[in-house]
């Protein structure tokens, strides 16, 4: 079978939820399972990497482990383009069945792919999540990433410093991370968490580096990475060095156990890269080929099942997981413990309906036979299938249930007494119609012999009396179930008393059949028998009314009893919680009604005794009429010799003759009172009857305390569905509380997301002002640095310009010198020379020669000062120089007066 993918976790509206192919997919996979993570930034190559490691994987696993499935193609999505292929979490279609040194077992192994990080689709929380299921569902993680392990590096795996906001290791952890988040505490929260977690495998793509330590020595790839979490960069700011130590640190805390495995890049060409996904092996680098081995030779080696809490998940407790982690990250965490505990309880309810169904089938392979089992055996098969159900409870029972056996065990034991009372009573019910038919069938067959007379010629009813003892018999033999002995004693109460009757009746009417003689003995015999059976059914007749005057009075009681019952009953209705007082009171009820019956039971068993030594002692005066009868024969013969003697004296004749009429009118009066006799007969009977009458009276009221125990139980389930429907409504308000507090927390988590989007822009934002920053430093480092340039040059050229000044200056100066002694010597020549009308004009002259030398230096004053000025212009321009001030102090200094002197 070709593999393909499947989405594991999908999220609509920030919701998260596991995709129902992917349940049916993994519900199959009854072996352990372990499962590969990998994640990282999109667009990275973590699809490429899954499809490498599944083909390599596949290598080591079929020479160990049949398989049939193929993954020459690629199972995960691969994509040129800069939009993100993956979105969620995928699996692949098909496991791959391992058995590594350390785990002798096999188990099956799951690899999964997850959604790549910083997606410009994608918030940061978003990321942090899909990271956070990535790590708790899986047994062996992989982190993605290319090039180097540097401080951009270290910076994007800082989704490890917002785990401990959406993974709790126990409620209570989870409450103290809302109330506080204190070093100590988090601390604390980071080594809960850590336990929790994977093995963590960090894969450098694209690696082209020599591995040296900082003293140049060789290293491998696990010391390359210990050494990228430790070393700090001096060169940066307290912040940003606080912010890597913690992201850093974090990584150490959490992922104890660590390793790093480097590749080189695939392939060299630039253009193969964009379609790695359908290159062949063979145009892969051989370094990267033999890389990719290597890292599932070690994947292979190091990869173990999938456990929490030390129980080791299959394909159905995975699933179980997945969801509750949904379901708790939808809320806005996901605390570890408690959704672990859900699981456990689903799971748990699950083994409890398997250990459930069993114990059906065992009480259904033998009830679904049509056997009547008594109650002895029905306890004894529902205590070996019992036996079986705990046996198969305990044998599934994970260990890591251990510590919630004796509630498991209750909850199971509960369901199997409801289970084994359902059951009794089907037996029960089967037991009876069963029953009534035999013994129906049987007194049948009895009433046809008494119909037909057979038992008329049995006058001490022996016949009769092993004919019914044969039913009973037979019925004993043929008769099963928890009904049995109530089916047959109902029957007796109701067949074998009128049975007597009619059979009494039909002996009555042989008798009068019978001659005159045996009547007379007969009625002699039964006048001195019905007083005394008078007596005794006057006794019996005085107990019954004594028995129905007590039935009576406790039905009475009872009657009050109901109605103050009732009355508390409605009263109680009214008030959830006396239920339970309520109810004991009823069952303490209940169990005196019980012994009420039972001790009516008992009465009437007395009276069945009573009737049997009625019948006995039947029986003792048919024998003795049997012995009058034997005397009577005697007489009889006596009374022909005295005949005959007679015949012979006609005088004792003559006097038998008077006494044979004395005795006829002696037969006369025995047979008015034979007839006072019957009429006597007639009226025991009729009394009999109205004991028979009020024994069925006394039967009826038996029922109707029955029905009025079956009312109170009625009223007792009455008051039990009260409850359940209060329950439900409890229930119900609690769910809209629920509810509630889903649509706060939902509400809460909106919030957090446009926080986090808000510190995301202010983040950026942060970045973007901080690289303003350095950008602006640099531009004045190197705009003064240009102006330091620029002002070197400018102050050598003004140097030279000055030393060039100098020099005019100092000619100027020579001229001037020479010029001032001329003037002077011109002035005492003219003195010398001048007359009185010469001096005046020789005055006017040199005033005009002194007027025209004044016009020139103060020409070439100006012409000074607006160099001097430009000077000083660029000079604050350029910041000035020292050597430049002093050259203008001289220059100042050195300016020639305003003289003109005429040569």
């Amino acid at each position: 079978t070709m593999s393909s993918s499947l989405q594991l976790i999908r999220i609509s509206n920030g919701q998260y939820s596991v995709c129902p192919n992917a349940v049916k997919q993994l519900e199959s996979i009854e072996e352990d399972i372990g499962v590969v993570a990998v994640a990282g930034a999109y667009r990275t190559g973590k699809s490429f990497l899954l499809n490498e490691l599944l083909r390599n994987i596949r290598t080591y696993s079929s020479s160990k482990h049949a398989s049939t499935s193929k993954f020459s193609e690629n199972v995960f999505q691969c994509g040129p383009s800069v939009q993100p292929c993956t979105q969620g979490i995928w699996i692949c279609t098909e496991s791959i069945l391992i058995g590594n040194e350390q785990h002798s077992k096999p188990f099956r192994l799951l690899f999964m792919d997850t959604e790549g990080m910083g997606s410009f689709k994608a918030s940061e929380t978003h990321d942090a999540q899909i990271f956070a299921l990535a790590l708790l569902l899986s047994s062996f993680f992989i982190y993605n990433s290319s090039h180097t392990i540097d401080d951009n590096a270290i910076n994007r795996l800082g989704l490890v410093t917002q785990l401990s906001q959406y993974i709790q290791s126990s409620p209570k952890q989870a409450s103290l991370a809302d109330h506080s988040r204190s070093p100590s505490k988090r601390s604390l929260s980071t080594s809960s968490i850590s336990s929790q977690l994977p093995f963590f495998l960090w894969v450098v793509r694209d690696f082209s580096l020599q591995l040296h330590g900082t003293s140049g020595e060789r290293i491998n790839s696990s010391q390359y990475l210990e050494m990228a979490l430790s070393v700090t960069n001096e060169n940066d700011s307290a912040k940003n060095m606080e912010k890597k130590h913690t992201v850093k640190q974090m990584i150490q805390d959490y992922f104890i156990d660590r390793d790093c495995f480097t590749l080189v890049r695939p392939v060299n060409e630039e253009d193969k890269l964009q379609h790695l996904s359908s290159l062949s092996q063979y145009e892969l680098r051989t370094e990267f080929t033999k890389e990719m081995n290597n890292l599932a030779n070690y994947l292979y080696t190091h990869v173990a099942p999938k456990t929490l809490h030390n129980q080791v998940l299959n394909g159905r407790q995975f699933v179980l997981l997945c969801q509750q982690y949904c379901e708790s990250l939808n809320k806005g965490s996901i605390v570890i413990d408690s959704c672990w505990e859900n699981v456990v309880r689903s799971e748990a309810e699950r083994l409890i309906s398997e250990c459930r169904a069993l114990y059906q089938r065992e009480i259904k392979q033998i009830v679904a036979q049509g056997t009547i089992l008594s109650l002895d055996e029905f306890q004894q098969l529902h205590l070996d299938a019992e036996k079986k159900a705990m046996q198969h409870f305990l044998n599934k029972l994970p260990n890591s249930f251990k510590n919630d056996k004796t509630l498991y065990q209750n909850d199971l034991k509960n369901q199997l007494v409801y289970d084994f009372q359902y059951y009794k009573e089907k037996l029960k019910k089967a037991s009876n119609h069963y029953c009534i038919k035999l013994v129906n069938d049987q007194l049948t067959l009895l009433d046809s012999k008494l119909k037909s007379n057979q038992y008329l010629k049995d006058e001490t009813m022996e016949h009769f009396q092993r004919d019914v003892k044969a039913m009973v018999q037979e019925y004993q033999d043929n008769a099963s179930g928890s009904e049995k002995d109530t089916v047959l004693l109902e029957a007796l109460l109701t067949w074998l008393l009128p049975s007597i009757r009619s059979l009494h009746q039909m002996h009555l009417n042989h008798l009068k059949e019978s001659s005159q003689e045996e009547q007379k003995q007969i009625v002699t015999e039964h006048i001195t028998n019905l007083d005394f059976l008078k007596q005794q059914y006057q006794f019996e007749q005085d107990s019954l009314q004594q028995r129905l005057n007590a039935l009576n009075e406790t039905y009475q009681k009872q009657l009050s009893q109901n109605q103050k019952m009732q009355d508390e009953l409605h009263l109680k209705t009214q008030l959830v919680d006396e239920h339970e007082s309520t109810i004991s009171i009823l069952q303490s009820d209940i169990s005196t009604r019980k012994q009420e019956n039972l001790s009516l039971q008992s009465k009437i068993e007395a009276l069945n005794e009573e009737l049997d030594e009625s019948l006995k002692s039947i029986s003792d005066l048919k024998k003795q009429l049997r012995d009058i009868k034997a005397t009577d024969n005697d007489a009889q013969e006596e009374l022909y010799s005295v005949r005959m003697s007679n015949q012979t004296l006609k005088i004792e004749n003559e006097s038998h003759l008077q006494t044979i009429e004395f005795l006829e009118q002696k037969n006369n009066q025995l047979s008015i009172q034979s007839v006072d006799l019957t009429k006597d007969l007639n009226s025991a009977k009729r009394q009999f009857e109205e004991s028979q009458s009020a024994l069925a009276d006394a039967n009826q009221i038996l029922e109707q305390n029955k029905q009025l125990l079956k009312n109170t139980e009625q009223d007792k389930d009455a008051m039990s569905k009260k409850r359940k429907r209060l329950e439900e409504k409890l229930l119900e308000y609690r769910n809209q509380i629920q509810d509630l507090e889903n649509k706060i927390r939902q509400h809460e988590l909106v919030i957090m997301n446009k926080n986090s989007h808000i510190r995301s822009f202010e983040r950026e934002m942060e970045y973007e002002r901080e690289k303003a920053l350095e950008n602006e430093d640099r531009l004045r480092h190197s705009l003064k640095e240009k102006e330091r340039l620029l002002a070197q040059d400018k102050t050598l050229m003004l140097e030279r310009q000055v030393e060039q000044l100098n020099a005019t200056n100092r000619r100027i100066l020579e001229i001037n010198k020479n010029v001032m002694e001329e003037n002077a010597l011109l002035r005492e020549e003219l003195i010398k020379l001048g007359g009185s009308l010469k001096e005046s004009s020789a005055r006017g002259a040199l005033g005009h020669l002194s007027a025209g030398e004044d016009n020139r230096a103060h020409h070439r004053s100006s012409t000074d000062h607006s160099k001097h000025s430009e000077m000083r212009r660029k000079e604050s321009l350029n910041g000035g120089t020292p050597l430049a001030n002093n050259l203008s102090q001289m220059v100042s200094m050195h300016t020639l007066p305003p003289r003109h002197v005429s040569r």
